[in-house]
């Protein structure tokens, strides 16, 4: 239809990092996308995809609040969100405050 934006099915996200013990990501809030928490099992599939799975190596993501979070993998597969301890989200918020400035 004329006038309409094309909606996404498929969160938007930046990657501020990647190693072989970390991904970090950090949630577009696209307004015609899922958040990256609607779409978890979408966004995994997508960056092991990209990266490749490597036992261990763990996924993380701000998301729409500012809040960093995991997204916890095993065996290639998202199993679920786990919280941060507040020494890693600091250690994440200095992450993404180099990525921004």
């Amino acid at each position: 239809m004329l006038g309409m934006k094309k909606q996404s099915f498929e969160a938007q996200y930046k990657v501020l990092e990647v190693s072989e013990h970390r991904i970090v990501i950090l949630d577009l809030d696209g307004k015609d996308s899922p958040t990256v928490t609607n779409d978890a099992h979408g966004v995994v599939d997508r960056l092991l995809r990209d990266y490749g799975y490597i036992p261990g190596r763990r996924i993380f993501y701000r998301d729409t609040l500012s809040r960093f979070d995991e997204l916890h993998v095993a065996d290639g597969k998202f199993q679920g969100f786990k919280a941060c301890t507040l020494t890693l989200r600091a250690e994440l918020e200095v992450l993404y405050r180099k990525s921004v400035s």
